[in-house]
């Protein structure tokens, strides 16, 4: 079944299509995590390395970078998190700050990672929900970012097949991949996804931008990797594609 023709697939943004993330200037300025979500991975003893979480300037309010420092504290989500402070990460500092400087649009948080002390067998994740900041507003739905600590390596790279549809994936770094072809399109398009410990999510594809690929819950779509090295993806969804909901479908090792 041909399920579109490009053409039809409405690719022209109109005001309706703006999401308000892109707003930026308007309103006060806004600050949050970069990235909902951040993969660590490490699959052998190197010892401590660092790494960075980006705090950004998501919104510039009047447009301008900020004149004066921006200060955004942070705490670690006990609730949440299956990492531990001590094991798998420490902070560099115990001040549970970071400044956005003026004139500047981000700050790194630094975060030492004991890689030898990674799980191999299963992800670990650590929550951090920004908490105050200065001379700014925080942005609700960037205020929170999940880490995740992978040291489960992955070679999901080879021939595979939708049907009698030959698909090549190949590894772009460690647990990530792009695959040449979104099933079950007649037209080749690409995808892109990880995998942490046999988890799978699409993270990209052809027209991510316009026609986003989402689970049933409006989050990443996602799959897993069966026993056999199949990989199957549920309930995946593309915006503006009339027909694709909830599609579910699998690509076979060959």
């Amino acid at each position: 079944m041909s399920l579109i023709v490009l053409a039809t697939l409405g690719f022209a943004c109109t005001d309706d299509d703006i999401r308000s993330e892109h707003v930026l200037n308007q309103g006060p300025k806004i600050v949050g995590f970069a990235k909902s979500t951040q993969n660590i991975a490490y699959f052998e003893d190197l010892g401590v390395q660092e790494n960075n979480v980006q705090v950004a300037l998501i919104g510039r309010g009047d447009g301008t970078y900020p004149t004066s420092p921006l200060e955004v504290t942070y705490e670690v989500d006990l609730v949440k998190s299956t990492a531990l402070e001590g094991v798998e990460f420490e902070f560099a500092d115990d001040s549970r700050k970071v400044t956005i400087p003026a004139g500047g649009s981000f700050v790194n948080l630094p975060l030492l990672v004991n890689t030898g002390a990674l799980n191999p067998t299963q992800k670990t994740e650590l929550y951090l929900n920004l908490t105050s900041t200065t001379n700014a507003v925080l942005g609700a739905q960037y205020s929170t970012i999940k880490v995740v600590f992978v040291g489960c390596d992955t070679a999901l790279e080879g021939p595979y097949a939708y049907g009698s549809v030959p698909v090549t994936i190949t590894k772009l770094t460690p647990n990530t991949y792009h695959s040449n072809y979104f099933p079950p399109f007649t037209t080749r398009y690409f995808f892109d996804f990880s995998d942490v410990c046999g988890d799978l999510e699409i993270i990209d594809w052809q027209f991510q931008a316009s026609n986003a690929i989402t689970g049933p819950d409006g989050g990443p779509g996602t799959g897993f990797v069966e026993d056999n090295g199949n990989l199957t993806f549920e309930n995946i969804n593309v915006a503006g594609v009339a027909g694709y909901v909830n599609r579910t479908w699998t690509l076979v090792r060959q």
